[in-house]
C-alpha cells in the first residue's frame, strides 16, 4: 500500500488552544471517544438487558454519589480532561501534535515521536456490527529503519455505563463487573459473563503482551515490532464488542483495514454530498457539521428493526423524547441521507419498545426501551405523537395509522388522567429540566400540548387515529387567559400557574415551545405579550439568565449561558428579523464552541469556559433546527 495515498486533504486541523473534549466517532453500533493523543477513552455499544456497555479504562461511578450533584458534576468533568485514563498506543515524548477530522467524523492524531512522524486514523466502518480500529501510519526518519518499537498499555474493564445523571431518578440494580481475559496472539479476549458480553482486541503485528486481572479490571501491557519497509509502516489495532463471533470479527477486520479506512472515509464524503446544512468556515468549529454527524455516528442506535436516539454517548447514554425529537427535526431539516429510515425505525421504537407502564412515556430511557425514570413530563407525551403525525403525513400510510392508534389512545388517558377538574390543563410532575415545578401548570407544555392536539386533530379527520378530547379547542384560549399576567408593568406570559391566580415568572432554556409559539400558531410574532415575554427571557430580569461577555440564556437546572438558550435566541432573530442579532449569537456560539465544534450543556458567561457537560447531542441539533427551520 502506498502511505502517501493515506494523506488526505479534507482533514480539517482543529485548533488546539480551545476548551479540551476528546474526539468522537462511530457507526451506530457502536460510539467511542479519543483522547488528542489517540489513546482511547472508551467504546460503547447497545446491550439488549443493560441498554449500554462500555469498555474502558474508567472507574465505574459509585452509586452512593448519584444523588450528590457536587460528585456527579466532578466526574463528569475528569471523564471529559485530559487527565482521564485511556488505553492505546504510547508514543513517548511526542510533539508538534496535531489534532483532526477527517469528512468532520473520523478523528486524526499526527505526532512526531523519537522515531519519526506517525499519523493515526480512528474509525468505526459502516458495516452491521460493533466494530471499530485505529490505524497508525509510521514514517521513520532514517531510512535504513527495518523495524519500529511500539507499546500498547491500558486497564480495561467491561461494565454497564455509568449514566451520572444530576437528577437522579432511581438508581438501576447493581451489576456484577466481574471479566476473564485471555491472550491468544494476535488477540486479546474480554469476557464478562454476567453482561454475556465480549470484547476482542486484536493486533496487525502481534505484541508481547502481560496481563494483570482484578475481579472487575485488567491491566495490560503490550509490546512489539512493527515492520517498516523503505521509511514506512502500518500499525492497526482492531477493537469488537458484542455476544459471539468477537475474535472472528475483529481478525477479518485487521486483515482488511485499509480497504475499511477507504470505504469509511468514501461513506462520509458521499454523505456530505448530500447533506443540506449552512456554510461553516474552514476555521470555525464544525457546530453544524457536528449537528448532523455525531448523531447518526455516536447516537442513532440501532435496535432489530427499530432506533434509539441518545441523549449522547459518553455521560448520559439515556434517551429523552423531548431531546430525540430535536436531533429528528435537525436529522430531517438537513436532508441527511438515512432520515426517512430513521424516523420510521424512531417511532417504532418509541410506540413498539420504549416502555410504558402507566400509559404515558417516561422521563427517560435506557437504549433498550426500559424505562430509567418513570416520571410524568407533559411535553415528553407529544413529541413521540408528532413524530407520528409527521411520519404519517409523509408517507400517508394508512395501515401505520391503525398500527399505533392504540398506544395513541392510552396515551391521551393518561393524559386526560392529569387534567385539572373544570379546565383543559394537564399537571406536570417536572420541569423540561427534570427539575420540580414550582407550580402546576407549565406555559411551555401546554402550548406543545395545543399545537400536538391540532396536529393529531387534523390527521384523525383523514387517517385512523384517535381524536384528543374536545377541549383542547378550549385550550388556546385558556393558556392566555390564565398565564398572561402583569409584571413590573410588563404584560407578559408567565412560566407556570395553579389556574387560582398565583403564576410564576421564569424562561429557561429547555422551554423552545415558548419560542415556536408563533410558528405553531399560538399567537403572532407581534404579539405584545409574547414579545413582552422574550424581552424579559434574554435579560438579567430573568433567573434563567447570565449575563456576562458571553452571557445568554441558560437554567436553574445548572448556572451559566447554555447553549440551548443561544438556538432559541437565534430562533428568537429569525423571526424578528434581527440580522444583527443573528450574527451576533453565531460569533459567540462559535468562539465558545469544543474544537470539533460540540456544545456543552452550559457555559460561564464571563469566560466563556465549559461549565458542565461536554457532550450533549441536543445543543447542536437545537441550533441547526433554529438556523434552518422554515418560517414562512
Amino acid at each position: 500500500m502506498n502511505v502517501d495515498a493515506m494523506r488526505w486533504t479534507d482533514v480539517r486541523w482543529l485548533d488546539q488552544s480551545r476548551p479540551y473534549k476528546p474526539l468522537d466517532t462511530g457507526n451506530g453500533r457502536v460510539a467511542l471517544s479519543v483522547a488528542y493523543d489517540g489513546r482511547l477513552l472508551a467504546i460503547n455499544t447497545a446491550h439488549a438487558v443493560h441498554g449500554t456497555v462500555s469498555l474502558g479504562a474508567v472507574a465505574a461511578f459509585p452509586d452512593t454519589w448519584r444523588y450528590d450533584q457536587t460528585r456527579v458534576r466532578a466526574y463528569r468533568a475528569w471523564l471529559a480532561s485530559p487527565e482521564a485514563p485511556t488505553f492505546g498506543l504510547e508514543w513517548g515524548a511526542a510533539q508538534n501534535l496535531r489534532v483532526g477530522l477527517l469528512a468532520d467524523v473520523i478523528p486524526v492524531v499526527e505526532m512526531e515521536t523519537p522515531h519519526g512522524r506517525v499519523r493515526g486514523y480512528t474509525f468505526a466502518p459502516p458495516v452491521e456490527q460493533a466494530l471499530c480500529l485505529q490505524v497508525w501510519v509510521l514514517e521513520a526518519y532514517a531510512a535504513d529503519v527495518k523495524q519500529w518499537p511500539y507499546r500498547w498499555t491500558g486497564t480495561l474493564g467491561l461494565t454497564r455505563a455509568a449514566m451520572t445523571q444530576l437528577t437522579e431518578g432511581g438508581i438501576l440494580p447493581e451489576v456484577d463487573a466481574t471479566l476473564f481475559a485471555s491472550w491468544e496472539a494476535p488477540l486479546l479476549h474480554v469476557v464478562s459473563p454476567v453482561l454475556q458480553m465480549e470484547s476482542a482486541i486484536a493486533f496487525s503485528h502481534s505484541p508481547t503482551l502481560e496481563m494483570q486481572s482484578e475481579s472487575t479490571r485488567v491491566h495490560v501491557r503490550a509490546e512489539g515490532l512493527c515492520p517498516i519497509t523503505n521509511g514506512q509502516g502500518i500499525l492497526a489495532v482492531a477493537f469488537t464488542l458484542g455476544q459471539g463471533e468477537v475474535t472472528t470479527t475483529a481478525s477479518q477486520a485487521i486483515a482488511e483495514v485499509i480497504p475499511l479506512l477507504e470505504k469509511t472515509g468514501t461513506h462520509w464524503r458521499r454523505f456530505w454530498l448530500s447533506v443540506q446544512v449552512p456554510k461553516e468556515d474552514v476555521d470555525s468549529p464544525p457546530c453544524l457539521h457536528r449537528a448532523v454527524a455525531y448523531p447518526l455516528a455516536c447516537c442513532a442506535v440501532p435496535l432489530d428493526d427499530t432506533c434509539c436516539l441518545l441523549t449522547d454517548h459518553m455521560i448520559l447514554p439515556l434517551s429523552w423524547t423531548r431531546d430525540a425529537y430535536y436531533l429528528m427535526q435537525a436529522l430531517w431539516q438537513s436532508n441527511a441521507p438515512q432520515r426517512e429510515e430513521i424516523l420510521s425505525a424512531h417511532v417504532r421504537w418509541l410506540f413498539e419498545r420504549a416502555e410504558r407502564p402507566q400509559g404515558y412515556w417516561g422521563r427517560s430511557y435506557l437504549s433498550n426501551g426500559r424505562i430509567k425514570d418513570p416520571v410524568f413530563q407533559l411535553d415528553q407525551q407529544c413529541y413521540p405523537l408528532l413524530e407520528l403525525v409527521d411520519l404519517v403525513e409523509q408517507t400517508g400510510e394508512t395501515a401505520l395509522a391503525a398500527r399505533y392508534a392504540p398506544v395513541v389512545a392510552e396515551v391521551l388517558a393518561a393524559i386526560e388522567r392529569r387534567r385539572a377538574p373544570g379546565a383543559p390543563f394537564v399537571a406536570t410532575d417536572e420541569t423540561p429540566a427534570d427539575d420540580p415545578m414550582p407550580l402546576p401548570y407549565h406555559f411551555s407544555s401546554l402550548v406543545l400540548l395545543w399545537y400536538t392536539f391540532s396536529r393529531l386533530a387534523g390527521l384523525a379527520q383523514q387517517f385512523p387515529l384517535p381524536s384528543p378530547p374536545l377541549w383542547w379547542e378550549d385550550l388556546a384560549s385558556a393558556i392566555r387567559d390564565t398565564f398572561t399576567t402583569e409584571w413590573r408593568g410588563q404584560t407578559l406570559f408567565a412560566y407556570a400557574a395553579d389556574a387560582v391566580g398565583r403564576v410564576h415568572i421564569y424562561h429557561d432554556a429547555n422551554d423552545f415551545p415558548t419560542l415556536l409559539a408563533p410558528v405553531w400558531g399560538f399567537c403572532s410574532p407581534n404579539d405584545p405579550v409574547w414579545q413582552a415575554t422574550m424581552a424579559f427571557a434574554f435579560s438579567p430580569a430573568n433567573e434563567g439568565f447570565a449575563d456576562g461577555p458571553f452571557g445568554g440564556l441558560g437554567s436553574r437546572h445548572t448556572p451559566g449561558a447554555w447553549p440551548l438558550g443561544d438556538a432559541q435566541e437565534l430562533l428568537l432573530a429569525r423571526l424578528m428579523g434581527d440580522a444583527g442579532r443573528i450574527r451576533r449569537v453565531l460569533a459567540r456560539v462559535q468562539a465558545t464552541a469544543f474544537a470539533d465544534g460540540g456544545l456543552p450543556e452550559a457555559r460561564d458567561p464571563a469566560t466563556g469556559q465549559p461549565t458542565s457537560r461536554h457532550w450533549f447531542a441536543w445543543p447542536n441539533a437545537a441550533l441547526l433546527f433554529a438556523l434552518t427551520l422554515n418560517l414562512t
